[in-house]
């Protein structure tokens, strides 16, 4: 297996992203709301919002997207990483490189996102790579989690 590569999303990618985020969220942590998260994914695409793929071959094996709550905050949207690619092969890493390079080129001052508390090595993996936990009471004006009692966390990006 060779290292996937990471780019931007393009129409020939939208389904196989929506299948691998079906898939992560619906067949193997078995979540409620999948059906509400491909909702808002498919707005976001649509919307033009920046989404990056990792591809092994054609196959899209991880994605992530950048989203903005107003002023200079972006938030991490939608990181998915098949089962087989989560470890050892840098695509967390390279998809997460990929956001913070757009947010820092669009003068972002931070990025935070937010997480279902199923998803324990996600949050070591953003721990690792500098995001700090967000309580409530810290949180950007304009910004929610996606779905009360997810686990969030910001990292501010230097100018």
């Amino acid at each position: 297996m060779s290292a996937p590569t990471v780019g931007r999303c393009g129409p020939e990618h939208v389904e196989a992203l929506v299948r691998l985020v079906e898939q992560v969220r619906a067949d193997e942590y078995e979540l409620p709301g999948t059906a509400q998260v491909i909702g808002s994914l498919r707005q976001a695409l649509a919307a033009g919002r920046p989404f990056w793929v990792a591809l092994d071959g054609d196959e899209v094996v991880g994605c992530v997207g950048l989203d903005r709550c107003g002023g200079d905050v972006g938030v991490l949207r939608a990181m998915f990483i098949a089962a087989e690619f989560r470890a050892g092969h840098g695509v967390g890493t390279a998809l997460l490189r990929a956001l913070l390079d757009e947010a820092r080129a669009e003068g972002l001052a931070e990025v935070v996102l937010d997480s279902h508390p199923c998803f324990t090595a996600a949050h070591r993996f953003y721990r690792r790579a500098g995001f700090t936990p967000l309580e409530d009471g810290d949180r950007p004006a304009g910004y929610a989690p996606t779905v009360p009692g997810n686990v969030c966390f910001r990292i501010a990006l230097p100018r």
